[in-house]
């Protein structure tokens, strides 16, 4: 079995870099493109049994390219190209024979692949991690599986302290993280974790021999759980061969219950500061980071582990302290701060990484990753709700204006008859033909009027006007979900405000400003979806129409008349959903004539001037979201 997952791996590394030899190889031809454009063209060719040689050749030729073949190749070709690349085809046979190409300048030489021989690199040890304060006499380790050697050597290098390794313990690895700690006590914990023996010889001259139990260099310690049962003060630790601990604790001190669990375990720990505090623990059967977990939970404290030991201490403490990118897939990293419950950014520091989007935490290792879960729950693909607003608006209006004014005019009213009577009525009568109807009512012997005088005028007016206007708009708006989208059309209009001032000096002045001033008539739509799991969509819709009306002086701001809608729905996604009822109505009757006359509804006509206008307007809104992810 051991020597087939050797030649199974050995199989995998030379497809990897084989695979990785014809890519370096297509970028460097293709790289050649330019220079060689032959390379980009076409081939056609059929060829059963040609040397290699005569092959490449007819290629050359035929594509102007520089191809060299070294004479020692002894291959024939039997295959069938048909609108292949002459790239693909050179790389093509490279692959299925094993061969390999060396450019200089234009020039291309094919020749059998010879697998390079790896360079043999001389053996230099990892330089140890060793950090030694000379002002302070503090030490700092981070080591991993170093050679206690050259870490003694270090370590004596820096601090002109002289450590001495016995024979007993040479060969020995060692690994442990120590920061900030005093020389003596850092070396303490380093022999201790790696179970080694420190003895001191002299005021700067220490031994590190092998401990008591160690075990010959090279030899992986092993850890025997062995079930057993501890009862002291209030204080029930059990263990078994499994590796799991259950362990109960009646208001009992932190310090004390992490002591007592990590020596029945055989758990290496270094505790940055003692932990204060009582607490109850009830737990069976768990792993020792699940009993760690439990026992510092709602505490200020946390642990870490590195390699094979567990550190202690305080959250705030350089070394547990754990800083982190949390990044976003979905959402924007923009105000997502501000979803994240007070509790979970307790001391933990956060800050926005726009380009990357994502956050940048430091703080606690427990913390950190209660806001990633949290994070990973809220960022989800928020769905984008396009809405297509359709917009019909119809107007209706019927005016009639009909009567007969007549007068004296200042002067002879030489006009000769004139007017029009398509599309409606709407004639100026001269005196002459006033006077000639009115011999033709004489001679008639009905009765007599007499003629009228030179200035008299007769205008006879009659107007039917009928108009239908059909307003069709189809915009097109999209927003995230339970975001607003709205939308705005209307018209601007100005009127003049003047405004006196008046000042009194030697002599009254009156300044006079004009002011042109605008008022707004707008169409305003707003929408703001919310999608549901079963891609429902619920609309909260604001419709808001206003018109200008009739003017009470020229120079007066216009009037103005306003329709609103507002309802919340519920559709479907792509159903169309209409609103109506916005509807306007106006009805205007003027009639003027001589008193009492142009009461009697037939000399109402003769005698006078009526009147009629009616206005219809309606709006329709019909409105489709519909669901784009």
């Amino acid at each position: 079995m051991k020597h087939f997952l050797i030649v199974l791996t050995s199989l995998i590394s030379m497809n990897c870099y084989s695979q990785d030899r014809f890519d370096k190889m297509r970028n460097k031809l293709e790289v050649q493109v330019v220079d060689m454009p032959g390379l980009s063209q076409s081939i056609q060719m059929n060829v059963n049994g040609v040397r290699i040689q005569d092959f490449l050749a007819t290629i050359a030729e035929n594509h102007k390219l520089n191809i060299s073949v070294d004479p020692s190749l002894n291959l024939e070709v039997y295959y069938n190209f048909s609108d292949a690349q002459v790239l693909d085809v050179l790389i093509f046979l490279c692959r299925q024979y094993n061969l390999d190409i060396e450019t200089t300048g234009t020039i291309m030489l094919f020749k059998k692949f010879t697998e390079p021989v790896p360079a043999i690199v001389p053996y230099s040890p990892r330089k140890p991690k060793v950090n030694y304060a000379k002002e302070t006499n503090f030490l700092s380790l981070d080591l991993k599986r170093d050679s206690l050697e050259y870490v003694v050597q270090e370590i004596t290098e820096q601090s002109m302290y002289n450590i001495i390794v016995s024979p007993a313990a040479k060969g020995h690895q060692v690994s442990v993280f120590i920061a900030n700690r005093p020389f003596e006590n850092a070396l303490e914990l380093m022999c201790d974790a790696n179970g080694l023996k420190l003895i001191q010889k002299g005021e700067t001259v220490y031994l590190i021999d092998k401990g008591e139990n160690q075990t010959s260099p090279g030899t992986p310690v092993s850890k025997t759980f062995k079930a057993a049962t501890v009862a002291v003060n209030g204080l029930d630790v059990k263990t078994n061969n499994k590796g799991t601990i259950s362990v109960r604790a009646e208001n009992v001190p932190l310090k004390d219950i992490i002591r007592e669990v990590s020596n029945q375990m055989l758990i290496n720990y270094f505790l940055f500061n003692e932990p204060t505090g009582n607490t109850s623990l009830y737990i069976e059967n768990a792993p020792y980071d699940d009993f760690l977990g439990y026992l510092l939970t709602g505490t200020s404290y946390t642990y870490k582990k590195q390699d094979s030991i567990y550190m202690i201490g305080d959250r705030k403490i350089e070394g547990l302290r754990k800083t982190q990118l949390i990044k976003l897939k979905y959402r924007p990293v923009e105000k997502i701060m501000n979803f994240i419950p007070a509790e979970l950014k307790k001391d933990v520091e956060i800050q926005e990484f726009i380009e990357l989007n994502g956050l940048i935490v430091s703080g606690s290792s427990l913390r950190i990753d209660e806001i990633q879960q949290f994070i990973r729950q809220i960022d989800q693909l928020v769905p984008v709700v396009m809405i297509e607003v359709i917009i019909v608006e119809s107007k209706r209006n019927h005016n009639v204006t009909t009567g007969v004014q007549a007068g004296l005019g200042t002067t002879n009213n030489t006009t000769p008859t004139n007017g029009g009577v398509s599309p409606g009525v709407n004639l100026e009568v001269s005196p002459s033909t006033i006077n000639g109807i009115i011999n033709g009512f004489n001679a008639a012997g009905v009765f007599n009027l007499g003629n009228v005088s030179p200035r008299f005028y007769l205008s006879v007016q009659a107007l039917e006007e009928n108009g239908n206007i059909h307003v069709r708009s189809v915009p097109k708006i999209s927003t995230l979900n339970g975001n607003l989208a709205s939308m705005k059309v209307g018209s601007q209009e100005y009127y003049l405000e003047q405004t006196q001032n008046v000042y009194a000096s030697n002599t009254t002045q009156t300044i006079v400003n004009n002011q042109y001033k605008s008022v707004n008539a707008d169409l305003t739509i707003k929408i703001k979806p919310f999608v549901s799991e079963d891609n429902q969509v619920t609309l909260t819709i604001t419709v808001e129409q206003s018109d200008f009306t009739a003017k009470i002086a020229p120079t007066a701001p216009p009037g103005q008349v306003t329709r609103t809608f507002e309802s919340m729905i519920r559709v479907r996604d792509g159903d169309m959903i209409v609103l109506g009822g916005l509807e306007e109505k106006t009805v205007e009757n003027n009639a003027s004539g001589l008193p009492g006359v142009a009461r009697i509804p037939v000399l109402r006509s003769l005698f006078g001037k009526n009147s009629r206008k009616k206005s219809k307007s309606h709006l329709t809104v019909f409105i489709r979201p519909t669901i784009v992810y």
